[in-house]
């Protein structure tokens, strides 16, 4: 999958697609993983299996390279207006600690709703012995935090994530997505999301020490 998931997210919509690998019964499995798989399917799951904004299409099976069967899903979704905005806010604690901030807000003329808000972390390059590099493997999230947004209002979601080695080894990978969708912890539709790469954090950035900077 590593050779159909890598031009799917660098080349085609390296811009517009938020993509979270989420690994199961390989020893790699996650909790919050583990509570999104259940609520998409309380039984037996295929894999792969591709789930496109949180559930509302899907495709069982390796999806041709290129991936016309996950395009042919995700293009009808892009083509779809939204009410929404969703931009993620960091803050360092420490050297292993960040708190992420998604704020959600909602255009004057939207429809007002509940909604389940997610913030969740991905890394490339894990799992490790394999004869390709696997992408945006799903380490952790917070979420869904059920929330109640207006037209014209917004409302902030927090989560406090620790970085492990896997993180901080690979720190330039590690990407934070949050997305809103129908209140529930799986299966619904994704009405927005946003993504964020670590990579922009290098070199003292976060702590306001600029002395490492490599770019004038």
């Amino acid at each position: 999958m590593r050779y159909v998931v890598t031009p799917f997210v660098d080349d085609t919509y390296p811009d517009n697609v938020a993509f979270l690998a989420i690994h199961l019964s390989d020893g790699y499995q996650t909790g919050f993983g583990n509570v999104r798989r259940n609520s998409y399917y309380p039984g037996t799951m295929t894999i792969p299996q591709a789930v496109v904004d949180a559930g509302v299409s899907y495709y069982v099976g390796y999806p041709g390279n290129p991936p016309a069967q996950w395009s042919s899903m995700v293009d009808p979704r892009l083509a779809l207006p939204t009410d929404l905005t969703v931009e993620i806010l960091p803050r360092r604690l420490n050297e292993t600690q960040w708190e992420f901030t998604a704020d959600v807000c909602m255009e004057p003329t939207g429809t007002a709703r509940s909604m389940g808000v997610n913030l969740a972390w991905t890394v490339d390059d894990y799992p490790t012995g394999y004869p390709y590099t696997y992408r945006e493997t799903l380490r952790g999230g917070y979420g869904p935090e059920v929330v109640d947004l207006n037209p014209g209002e917004c409302v902030q979601v927090y989560a406090t994530f620790t970085f492990s080695a896997v993180e901080l080894d690979r720190w330039p990978s590690v990407e934070i997505v949050a997305w809103a969708q129908t209140p529930a912890s799986g299966w619904g539709e994704a009405y927005q999301a946003a993504t964020m790469t670590m990579g922009l954090f290098d070199n003292g950035f976060e702590s306001g020490d600029l002395s490492g900077w490599d770019l004038p």
